[in-house]
C-alpha cells in the first residue's frame, strides 16, 4: 500500500486513522465494505493482523477535507502503538471475501540508525 505525500503524519501520529489514497480506496475498498458515499459516520470493518493473530474493528470513512479515505477509531491503539510503527514502515492489506474482513500484515520496516546498530 503505497500511502499518500503527507499522509505518514496522519498514519502514525496522533490523528489515529490510516489515510488511504483516493483511487485506492475507491477502487479496492469502497465496494467490498459497502460504503456509501453519503454516510458521514463510515462502517464497521473487521480486521485480521495475521502477523499476531489478532482481530481488531476499524472504522471506514470518507473524509471530505482531505478529499480521502480513512481507516479510523483505535488506529494508533491496535496498530500503530501496539506494533511499534514508524513514519515509513509499509502495510498491506488483502480482502477476504469469504470471511468478510480484511487482512493486514507489515509488509515493511523502514531501517533506521538504531535498528542498523542492532543487526
Amino acid at each position: 500500500m503505497e500511502a499518500e505525500e503527507g499522509s505518514e503524519r496522519s498514519d502514525v501520529g496522533n490523528m489515529s486513522s490510516l489515510l488511504l489514497p483516493k483511487d485506492m480506496a475507491k477502487k479496492l475498498v469502497v465496494e467490498v465494505v459497502g460504503y456509501n458515499q453519503n454516510d458521514k459516520v463510515g462502517v464497521k470493518v473487521d480486521i485480521c493482523d495475521v502477523d499476531t493473530h489478532s482481530m481488531h474493528t476499524l472504522i471506514f470513512k470518507r473524509l471530505d477535507f482531505f478529499r480521502s479515505y480513512v481507516f479510523i477509531g483505535n488506529w494508533v491503539r491496535n496498530f500503530v502503538s501496539r506494533r511499534s510503527f514508524e513514519s515509513g514502515n509499509e502495510v498491506g492489506f488483502h480482502w477476504d471475501s469469504y470471511a468478510r474482513r480484511f487482512h493486514f500484515s507489515v509488509l515493511a520496516r523502514r531501517m533506521n540508525k538504531d535498528s542498523l546498530s542492532l543487526l
